[in-house]
């Protein structure tokens, strides 16, 4: 703990909160490839490690398990980030349908289409739903930035014990936005896209 303009603050709470607003999406990414490299890693080099031994070859075992190791961690990235995709494409048909639960039946009054029909709910919640997949898809960056710079801001004034006013969280939490925005789009036009 130490002692800023007055203020105690709370020492890991402060580092946590202060890495999670400012640079939540280069983390959440970082632990995605790093998780995926690392869990394929293991299991390409189990693999690579029992097949050169069920081939009864010793000498090649560490050739062959540094090469199915290698190839495991980029299938392991690979993977976890095509399931980060999924998850929050799912996370956008529920909300997409959950809106169309009350979209649909405004449009079909608008349109004089009878109330209750079964074709007209089914095709609107599924139009709604892969809308709104497609929709948190585009937007999985932002999505993670957003809340990142909450949660990292909520850290953050708990670790400054703060108990006034709801000022400067906001200021907090919108210069944590504007930062890891611009980070996010300083790398994807570097890189051209990920």
């Amino acid at each position: 703990m130490f002692t800023v303009f007055g203020y105690r603050i709370e020492t890991l709470p402060f580092v946590a909160g202060a890495a999670l607003a400012f640079l939540g999406w280069t983390l959440y990414w970082l632990g995605i490839n790093a998780t995926g490299a690392a869990l394929g890693g293991v299991l390409g080099m189990a693999f690579g490690g029992g097949v050169a031994i069920l081939l009864e070859r010793e000498d090649i075992v560490f050739p062959f398990m540094l090469i199915a190791g290698i190839i495991g961690a980029l299938l392991g990235i690979f993977l976890l980030r095509t399931i980060h995709k999924i998850v929050f494409f799912i996370a956008g048909v529920a909300l997409g349908m959950l809106a169309g639960v009350y979209i649909v039946p405004s449009l079909a009054q608008m349109w004089n289409l009878p109330p209750n029909r079964l074709d007209v709910e089914i095709i609107g919640k599924a139009a709604c739903g892969l809308v709104g997949g497609i929709f948190f898809l585009s937007l999985h960056r932002y999505i993670v930035i957003l809340v990142t710079a909450l949660v990292g801001t909520i850290i953050l004034a708990y670790s400054l014990n703060f108990r006034g006013g709801i000022v400067i969280p906001i200021c907090i939490f919108f210069s944590a936005l504007i930062f890891q925005i611009f980070l996010v789009g300083r790398r994807t036009h570097r890189t051209g896209g990920s």
